[in-house]
């Protein structure tokens, strides 16, 4: 863990940890987007699993964001910091 994790109080640690999950995410969504808008670069299977990626990845972030208060509420309290 680096050093601006473990500085942070426990109350923080969430938000930090959301950002980095948001940052890889982008970062993820970014490579796929790439190769969907960029057929000339890549070849069409390539182009076709970018774009079932896509989706799929759309499909994950829905049920997680249906399902992320909960998940966290619970994270928090096994931890010992108490839920919103």
């Amino acid at each position: 863990m680096d050093a601006s994790l473990r500085d942070r109080p426990a109350s923080a640690l969430p938000q930090q940890v959301v950002a980095y999950l948001q940052d890889a995410h982008a970062i993820e969504t970014q490579a796929v987007q790439s190769l969907k808008v960029a057929p000339q670069f890549a070849d069409a299977e390539t182009v076709a699993v970018a774009r079932l990626i896509a989706a799929q990845e759309r499909a994950a972030a829905e049920r997680i964001a249906g399902t992320w208060d909960t998940a966290m509420d619970a994270a928090l309290e096994k931890v010992g910091v108490p839920a919103s």
